[in-house]
């Protein structure tokens, strides 16, 4: 298959080989044009420092087309597609330097006794910072594609096992777990409130929540620009699931699912991460 081929897949180039003989959602000026002033606006409302909880502006504009790719129970289905390549587009789209960010930020949240459940584990990149740290991982995932990749890169944890199991309800017991992890799951799904609330069923009393969610939150304007184009270039339209959160909101959610979050912050040099631990309370 033919290819137009350019080598500028830094994080900073907005430019991605796209397979020649198809229109790229990029390809029209008019519409670059309109996603550039939708990011525009979007970022110049998160810098007066409003709480905003819209969807992000390629996934606006793939609604008005038509576009839309998904609804609650089906976001699994497009991640799974794009597990393949996803450690690899998600350094492009994001950089690297995010990914390092969170995994050192992750690491001081958990004890040596923690038994842990990880929500969206994906390809495993954050449970593999994680299990070294912890007795137990039960890492899971509603995407088998994604579980198969995780299940290759930490095989040889014995401490660790994967599940295939929805984050909105899952089979295990109540109380089951010290600690719930979700890292980059909240602003993809279509009602975090509710896995939140799952997370405080499955978490026993005096354990805790630990969530690290990437956001726009002071992230400088052309970097989110330049972050918006890649995705697009990379991964076209995406779920309509898809929000942002900010950590204002991020501690709100935590808070009305029974957590007291002792732990916030942003994180990141250029773009951001929003992180907190919350602990459950006795009812």
């Amino acid at each position: 298959m033919n290819c137009v081929t350019d080598v500028q897949t830094n994080p900073g180039s907005d430019f991605r080989p796209v397979r020649s003989g198809s229109k790229s959602f990029l390809d029209l000026p008019s519409r670059r044009d309109r996603v550039t002033r939708r990011v525009e606006r979007h970022h110049r409302t998160v810098a007066k420092g409003l709480d905003y909880d819209a969807q992000p502006v390629f996934v606006v504009e793939c609604q008005e087309r038509g576009l839309s790719m998904s609804t609650r129970g089906t976001e699994h289905q497009y991640w799974g597609d794009r597990s393949e390549t996803f450690d690899q587009d998600t350094s492009y789209i994001v950089g690297a330097g995010l990914t390092n960010d969170i995994r050192s930020w992750l690491q001081k949240q958990f004890t040596p006794t923690d038994a842990v459940l990880e929500l969206g584990c994906g390809t495993g990149t954050f449970s593999e910072a994680v299990a070294p740290l912890v007795k137990d991982l039960t890492a899971t995932d509603l995407s088998e594609p994604m579980l198969q990749q995780a299940r290759a890169k930490l095989g040889e944890h014995s401490n660790v096992q994967f599940q295939q199991q929805d984050a909105y309800k899952t089979s295990f017991n109540d109380s089951a777990f010290d600690a719930a992890l979700m890292v980059n799951l909240l602003h993809i799904v279509h009602d975090p409130a509710l896995i939140l609330q799952e997370c405080s069923r499955l978490v026993r009393d005096g354990g805790k929540v630990v969530v690290a969610d990437i956001t726009s939150q002071g992230t400088p304007l052309l970097a989110g620009i330049r972050l918006g184009l890649r995705y697009l270039r990379t991964w076209g339209r995406g779920p309509a699931s898809g929000r942002n959160l900010s950590l204002n909101k991020l501690v709100r959610l935590t808070q009305e699912a029974g957590f007291l979050v002792k732990d916030e912050t942003l994180i990141g040099a250029t773009v951001k991460a929003a992180c907190l631990t919350g602990y459950k309370q006795a009812e």
